[in-house]
């Protein structure tokens, strides 16, 4: 847990050492997504799930006639690789890669401090959860990138950039509503909509859930679990939730604004019907991953003598979660192993 606790320390000092934005790069920027690619990608058993895609891709490779339950684009990556006569070590440099990789990109792209939020991607763990969820974090980090799209609304290669996400999680597809609700203003009967709609589906939990697993029976698996992250994820929502409502008025950007607020309101959403089912917590993701570019977003706009007091809040905030995390061991990420042994 040490190497973790101490690329933690690094993220959190530079934050408050250096300001860049995507207006005004940093050239060293990439040393730091290149060490967390190069952390996850040489990882040997942290994540939960890590022996089970272990498993699979051995009986992939070792049995023609075996068809894994993935989903089309992930299995066709394991196929390609299998094919080339690579390992399973492969696999996870490849998808360690890949998905550090888009969300560096679009940080760099729409981060108004792009040292803030790259703490903010690993602070709030999301890093450490991809460790675990191979397969949905590649999904999240192409819609991330992805984001280009909705930003100019252009809803054909935005529905484009899903789509490919969905072939390597199916929870992807939440997000081609999500685009005609975040290209429109959020009122107050919306949100207040919202609001009642969480309330009807914890109290009929059981019912629709029932309704889902006999669509899609292979989840069935995630009965009974509840989020892990929840509580804390619900406090650092409310909190960015209520930075931005406070910003409203300073914000230029109004679509901008809006799509941020959006976001918020669906990881919000999904956050408390998590209490029920993990699950929910992973569609929440998508929207969840949005803070590590609304909060530097939300420090723009605010008054020059409150920035540095709100950005202490909140970063210290996030260190104390992410360490309340690895302490539990949430997602099965600690210790921290490669072929080379524990670190």
């Amino acid at each position: 847990m040490i190497v973790y606790i101490v690329v933690l320390l690094i993220l959190y000092i530079r934050c408050f050492t250096l300001h860049h934005s995507a207006d005004k790069r940093d050239r060293f920027y990439w040393i730091m997504p290149i060490l967390l690619i190069g952390m996850a990608g040489l990882r040997y058993g942290p994540g939960s799930d890590f022996f089970g895609y272990l498993v699979n891709f051995e009986y992939s490779a070792g049995d023609v006639e075996y068809k894994s339950s993935f989903e089309l684009g992930f299995r066709a990556l394991m196929d390609l690789i299998i094919a080339l006569k690579g390992s399973f070590q492969c696999l996870i440099i490849i998808t360690s890669f890949v998905t550090t990789f888009l969300i560096a990109k679009g940080i760099e792209k729409y981060s108004q401090h792009i040292e803030l939020s790259i703490f903010l991607y690993v602070g709030l763990y999301f890093y450490f959860i991809s460790f675990n969820l191979i397969r949905q974090y590649i999904a999240v980090a192409i819609v991330f990138w992805g984001t280009k799209y909705l930003l100019k609304k252009n809803f054909k290669k935005y529905a484009i950039v899903i789509i490919i996400a969905s072939l390597f999680h199916a929870t992807a597809l939440v997000m081609i509503p999500f685009y005609f609700i975040a290209v429109n203003k959020i009122s107050a009967k919306f949100k207040m909509f919202l609001g009642i709609f969480a309330f009807v589906g914890v109290v009929f939990f059981s019912q629709i859930q029932s309704i889902f697993l006999t669509i899609f029976p292979k989840y069935i698996i995630y009965v009974g679990y509840a989020s892990g992250t929840a509580k804390c994820d619900l406090i650092m929502i409310l909190l960015i939730m209520f930075l931005l409502q406070n910003i409203k008025s300073k914000a230029g950007n109004e679509f901008e604004w809006n799509l941020y607020m959006s976001t918020t309101v669906f990881a919000l959403l999904f956050v408390m019907l998590s209490f029920s089912n993990v699950l929910l917590a992973r569609l929440g993701t998508y929207f969840y991953m949005y803070s590590i570019i609304s909060v530097p977003y939300v420090l723009k706009h605010m008054r020059i003598k409150d920035r540095k007091f709100v950005q202490l809040g909140v970063c210290t905030l996030a260190f104390a979660i992410c360490i309340y995390y690895l302490v539990y061991n949430n997602a099965g990420v600690v210790p921290y192993s490669t072929v080379l042994g524990a670190l």
